[in-house]
């Protein structure tokens, strides 16, 4: 117990040092656009048809944390970054927000333009228990400079939240001779939203 005790202490530690020790940390402020979540339902056998439902959303907010992980850049071209978001739970027929951390390539296109790609994992919160529950994402979109701290971005992000492998059970309806069956099922989301961002980076002295 020491020692693990220990270990999750020098591994927060480093962690620590090494963040600090970077400069160049962002945070990012988004507005995301209405949008839908696509539900995909397939259903072994006759006794359940497959269904795809669209639920449409409305707009809401996400909130980032980005940090240079490398120092030094390789290339004057490009810097990379980690990142973790938050979003903001969307009002529809079913509450989910994707809470994702992400690797991010910052690419320089000119002296005021840059071009941000975002690939990483995400992790659906939802209002009922679905049987989903991680996924992927992707992101890119042009960045503006505005100012020496201030930047505005603008970006389209696809989620997956990969299929998963369920039970479904159907009962008899009253009378019926029949007992309850359960059916392989296999459910996944997607989900695309368009944002636009200000984003906000100071440099740790």
């Amino acid at each position: 117990m020491i020692k693990k005790t220990s270990l999750i202490l020098i591994v927060i530690i480093s962690l620590n040092t090494f963040i600090n020790a970077m400069p160049s940390s962002r945070i990012k402020t988004s507005l995301d656009f209405p949008s839908s979540y696509n539900l995909s339902n397939e259903v072994s056998g006759n006794l359940i048809p497959d269904n795809n439902i669209s639920f449409d959303v409305g707009e809401s907010f996400s909130f980032a944390y980005e940090q240079r992980f490398i120092k030094k850049k390789l290339d004057k071209k490009l810097t990379w970054y980690l990142g973790a978001e938050m979003m903001m739970g969307k009002s529809a027929d079913i509450i989910m927000a994707f809470h994702s951390a992400y690797l991010m390539p910052i690419v320089s296109l000119k002296e005021h333009l840059n071009l941000s790609i975002r690939i990483g994992y995400t992790k659906l919160s939802a209002d009922e228990n679905l049987p989903v529950s991680s996924g992927y994402m992707f992101s890119f979109g042009p960045e503006f400079k505005i100012s020496d701290k201030w930047m505005m971005h603008f970006s389209n992000t696809w989620y997956k939240i990969t299929d998963q492998n369920y039970t479904v059970k159907t009962d008899p309806p009253p009378g019926a001779t029949w007992e309850a069956v359960e059916t392989d099922a296999k459910m996944g989301i997607d989900y695309n939203k368009f944002a636009v961002s200000i984003i906000y980076g100071f440099d740790k002295k």
